[in-house]
């Protein structure tokens, strides 16, 4: 199982409209085991669950998805969507079909499975299973009500768990209802939900898309070309001392290709009586300084840089 315990931290949790906006993360944790909100909302707010909810949970098919709810009002229990998933472009909502169970004051645990016909669309449309596999390929936003009447005084979440599906003996019951596809070329994963090494995604074909051959895409040199990634003409653009379709060469009379370097190799000077060189070997780098803090007593002089003008020492 997925678990998150709130008691004195929320975890990651926060505060959002059913979009996904944050708009508080300052909450009360007076209440051990649960996290509490009292600020006054106009609008309905949901629970938004941390990053350990969210990316692929295609094992969670089946699974229980339960939590503790807490609220104070007076009001009717609104009918805005208590549970929403948000994944790959679709949205699934799940509101309750039995709203007695709903009791101001008193600690609710709320249990469900996580099956298509326990969702639907925001415009009422029932879920179906492509629709919810879809989405938990990969989550990008979990919610949960947080505001569930018309002047509510507080709101509390607690105990959250969702059970997921995982590859060893967990002493827990199997997840039968979890489906282990047969792939063909190009894919993997228990529903081929993912490409397989050297295959990448497409924009066509059913679902997330095909998974088709990966294309060889030039990457300029990182020393010798001016960006890594070709121009519009797909060649690369070359610093002004590189050569090479991917400018990672030094041309004639030049050496040490360096990213370091903005104009890519260095000219070589020989004192003009050669233009051949390369890189000095056996030379290692060091230091010539003055650390006044290690004691050095080396003099300074101050002199002026004009020319015309008699120089001027201090000595200290």
């Amino acid at each position: 199982k997925d678990k998150l315990i709130l008691n004195g931290d929320s975890r990651g949790v926060h505060i959002s409209d059913i979009n996904g906006q944050i708009h508080s993360s300052e909450f009360d944790y007076s209440k051990p085991g649960m996290v509490t909100f009292s600020e006054p909302s106009y609008q309905t707010m949901y629970w938004k669950l941390p990053t350990r909810f969210l990316g692929n949970k295609l094992t969670a098919y089946g699974g229980e998805l339960a939590f503790d709810i807490q609220y104070s009002c007076t009001g009717s229990v609104n009918n805005e969507p208590l549970i929403v998933l948000r994944g790959n472009g679709i949205t699934l909502v799940h509101r309750p079909t039995d709203k007695h169970m709903f009791t101001s004051d008193q600690i609710i645990r709320y249990t469900i499975n996580t099956y298509e016909g326990n969702f639907e669309e925001l415009d009422g449309r029932p879920a179906t299973r492509e629709n919810l596999m879809m989405v938990l390929a990969n989550i990008d936003m979990m919610l949960i009500r947080a505001t569930h009447c018309y002047g509510q005084q507080y709101t509390r979440l607690g105990d959250i768990t969702w059970e997921i599906a995982v590859s060893r003996d967990t002493q827990e019951r199997f997840a039968l209802e979890v489906e282990h596809c047969s792939c063909p070329p190009g894919y993997i994963g228990l529903s081929c939900e993912s490409c397989a090494p050297g295959y990448e995604r497409s924009l066509q074909g059913p679902y997330l898309g095909t998974c088709v051959p990966a294309q060889h895409r030039v990457q300029c040199s990182t020393s010798g070309a001016r960006s890594t990634h070709p121009g519009y003409d797909g060649k690369c653009q070359c610093k002004m001392y590189a050569v090479g379709t991917l400018c990672d060469r030094c041309p004639p009379n030049t050496f040490h290709l360096s990213p370091r370097n903005p104009q890519g190799c260095i000219p070589c000077f020989c004192s003009g009586v050669t233009q051949q060189c390369t890189s000095a070997s056996g030379y290692y780098r060091t230091q010539v300084a003055i650390d006044y803090r290690r004691g050095a007593t080396d003099q300074l002089e101050i002199t002026t840089s004009d020319a015309h003008s008699p120089f001027t020492y201090y000595h200290f």
